[in-house]
């Protein structure tokens, strides 16, 4: 373990793993990458850099239901998931919230630029519920 490593681990008692919810239909690479750049800017500053992301870079196959089944196969390592506020308008985010619902991952809301919590809970409140 490094230095780096070191500090880590003693400034942050629990790290959050964080899920991305994104629409991502009738979006370029770029504009994909920037609004998952905005939320991880957001939410670590929020969490004090103790957080870390479960993200898919790239598809693995052009299929949309096999790569919905690989983001819910991420949900199952993370403690909090992060929504656009217009979840419900995208099938594939619809249905990763739904597993959250039934299966009691914590959720929070970003706003369609993934720049701004819109969700009123502090860090804490959100650990508390993991």
């Amino acid at each position: 373990m490094n230095k780096e490593e070191m500090i880590a681990v003693d400034t942050c008692p629990e790290t959050v793993t964080v899920f991305i919810s994104q629409r991502m239909n009738g979006k370029t690479d770029e504009e994909i990458k920037a609004y998952r750049q905005r939320v991880m800017d957001v939410l670590s500053k929020k969490f004090d850099g103790c957080v870390s992301f479960s993200i898919l870079l790239e598809p693995l196959f052009d299929s949309p239901v096999y790569m919905l089944g690989e983001q819910i196969k991420q949900l199952d390592h993370c403690k909090l998931a992060a929504f656009p506020e217009d979840w419900h308008e995208a099938r594939g985010c619809a249905i990763e919230w739904l597993v959250c619902e039934k299966y009691g991952i914590p959720t929070i809301l970003m706003n369609k630029t993934g720049d701004k919590i819109l969700t009123e809970l502090t860090a804490e409140d959100i650990i508390k519920k993991l």
